[in-house]
């Protein structure tokens, strides 16, 4: 006689970002796009959140013309790349990206820096 038997073993990684310890500092000249990178890992694979100055970034999803943000940023690949478009000074802050699953969470920070103006 033969039973099949199905196992399964499910085995959770908390999420981690690469050099979540440094924060990177992230020059772009005014008006121009800068990508941020969020290289997450984890099992089961974790979501990603960014923030501004600890505050989550509105991707324009809704109707909120408050937001400084709405219509300038998208989330790329399931939200590992955030992409700012036409930076302006007043974009200058700390983004980090949020990565987390069942098992655990970690955020990686970047300095954003506009060359504009200001800096000449």
């Amino acid at each position: 006689m033969c039973v099949r038997m199905r196992v399964c073993s499910c085995v959770s990684v908390p999420a981690t970002v690469m050099n979540s310890a440094i924060v990177d500092v992230v020059e772009v000249v005014e008006n121009h796009t800068v990508y941020l990178v969020c290289p997450a890992d984890g099992i089961p694979a974790p979501s990603i959140m960014w923030l501004r100055d600890n505050v989550p970034i509105n991707m324009g999803d809704d109707d909120d013309d408050d937001d400084v943000m709405t219509g300038k940023v998208r989330a790329m690949s399931s939200g590992r790349q955030l992409e700012l478009r036409q930076v302006r000074v007043d974009d200058e802050a700390i983004y980090q990206c949020r990565a987390t699953n069942i098992a655990g969470q970690e955020d990686k920070r970047f300095r954003l820096k506009v060359l504009g103006k200001r800096h000449q």
